[in-house]
């Protein structure tokens, strides 16, 4: 069995400009810290769980604490949901990569998996604004 790994950002969905004003906004709303300014290419880490660590040991020193991040995320997912509200055109496929993802999937040769920098509420949430259901992905 051959097995076909999918990143979501950039591979399947195009949300980078939405995606980091939702943070951006959830971030502040969670921690009071104003990340607006965030020079992105000066973290060391990528993924929605780092950049939120990174930032909270720069800030305040120390770790997030475990019901800080399930806010954090709670807040990102909300502000998700209403910008696909507001504009669901914000949430685009890159094109032909559903059509890919689903003959993969329909087909008995590969085994597919979904791998992420993001939480997976919010991936999954952007997965299906564009139509992509990950029933039977590894993930």
């Amino acid at each position: 069995m051959k097995f076909v790994i999918f990143d979501i950002d950039g591979t399947l969905i195009n949300t980078k400009k939405v995606e980091d004003k939702c943070f951006m906004k959830a971030f502040e709303q969670t921690f009071g810290i104003d990340i607006w300014s965030q020079k992105w290419e000066s973290l060391i880490n990528v993924t929605d769980w780092g950049i939120t660590e990174e930032i909270i040991q720069r800030e305040w020193n120390r770790n997030p604490m475990k019901d800080e991040y399930k806010l954090m995320i709670s807040n990102f997912v909300s502000n998700l949901k209403v910008e696909i509200t507001k504009d669901k055109l914000q949430f685009s496929e890159i094109p032909r990569a559903k059509d890919f993802f689903y003959e993969l999937k329909g087909g008995n040769e590969f085994k597919l998996g979904i791998a992420t920098g993001s939480w997976e509420k919010s991936a999954k949430l952007k997965l299906e604004s564009v139509g992509i259901t990950i029933d039977g992905i590894c993930f």
